[in-house]
């Protein structure tokens, strides 16, 4: 493992190389935010039978690992924040969320999974009703079931969280990782689970299969043909009171067009039932606690060579994210109020 020590200045993201023990990110004005400690982890560390190389790397550096926040200044929740970044994109682009919501006293992984394949584009021409389902699944667990999604065991998201919350207890005994796990299990019981897209979708999913703290998706859903994939509208072990969804209305994957198709994925989860649907941009929190939060604001304009989609990004992912006054998120309390 290697310990970054890096800066947010302007767009800019860099990682200096330091010694392997974490240690205080640079000066900031936000004193909680500036003391929070960074781990970058490759899962060949913390299982020798996980390949660091997914399709398409060719160098394993800090944007292919597990990126891991914990901040020792303040309380801790005994909660584990576990982000999932979207479609082709990397934990290291998500330091933002993850240094705010250490300040806010969780613990926090952002996980480096098989995210390379885009479950909407794999399903698209499919008849089988169970496409998402199935390639979900696999991912997650390492069962074949999706003849174009290759994941085993090893490579799972299963394995890949287990084996990093292990390894960070092993090496930082003191700092509570240990608690997230039972006998060889994840204890999804005390994790608040979190995606961007394809990310959000599987922080939705595995919301359906076990009992969690709570779910968070950005610019997330699941649909077939012009309805939500059936999993969506199926009942799950988290209920609907603690599942919660932020979107930009002008997101290029239209899902606010004619078929609606993130508000029937709003409605498939039940979240539809917590009040109206709250513009940020003209509310403050708690945005009248609202379960469905949008914005319409600017966002920057940040030319990637697989990553365009500004509005679809703009709300998590950190080179998009508009900035206010003072350099800082412009949505800090929208991911304040999600995580309280």
């Amino acid at each position: 493992m290697k310990t970054y020590l890096y800066c947010l200045a302007g767009l800019l993201l860099f990682c200096i190389s330091c010694s392997k023990e974490a240690v205080e990110t640079p000066e900031n004005t936000n004193e909680p935010i500036a003391s929070t400690l960074v781990y970058d982890i490759a899962g060949s560390e913390t299982d020798s039978a996980i390949n660091d190389v997914i399709a398409g790397d060719e160098v394993v550096g800090p944007d292919e690992k597990n990126w891991a926040f914990i901040n020792p200044q303040v309380s801790k929740r005994n909660k584990l924040l576990l982000f999932f970044p979207g479609t082709n994109s990397l934990p290291s682009w998500h330091q933002m969320i993850g240094k705010q919501a250490a300040s806010m006293g969780y613990h926090v992984v952002v996980l480096r999974y098989n995210n390379i394949t885009p479950i909407y584009e794999i399903c698209a021409d499919e008849t089988n009703v169970d496409c998402h389902r199935n390639a979900r699944m696999e991912v997650l667990t390492g069962e074949d079931l999706h003849d174009e999604v290759s994941v085993d065991r090893n490579h799972s998201i299963e394995n890949r969280v287990l084996r990093l919350l292990q390894y960070l207890e092993e090496n930082y005994p003191d700092q509570g990782w240990g608690q997230y796990t039972n006998d060889a299990a994840i204890a999804w019981n005390k994790l608040v689970l979190a995606g961007h897209s394809q990310g959000g979708g599987y922080a939705g999913f595995i919301g359906k299969l076990h009992q969690v703290d709570r779910v968070v998706m950005f610019s997330a859903s699941d649909w077939f043909k012009t309805a939500p994939a059936n999993w969506v509208l199926e009942a799950g072990e988290t209920p609907s009171d603690r599942i919660y969804a932020f979107v930009h209305l002008q997101d290029e994957a239209g899902f606010f067009g004619p078929n609606q198709i993130m508000l029937k994925n709003w409605e498939g989860y039940g979240i539809t039932d917590f009040g109206e649907i709250v513009l940020v941009d003209a509310t403050s929190a708690p945005y009248d606690n609202s379960h469905t939060l949008v914005t319409n604001a600017e966002t920057v304009d940040y030319d990637h060579w697989f990553h365009d989609d500004n509005y679809h990004n703009g709300v998590i992912v950190d080179p998009f994210v508009p900035l206010d006054s003072e350099g800082e998120s412009l949505y800090k309390d929208v991911w304040e109020y999600l995580l309280q």
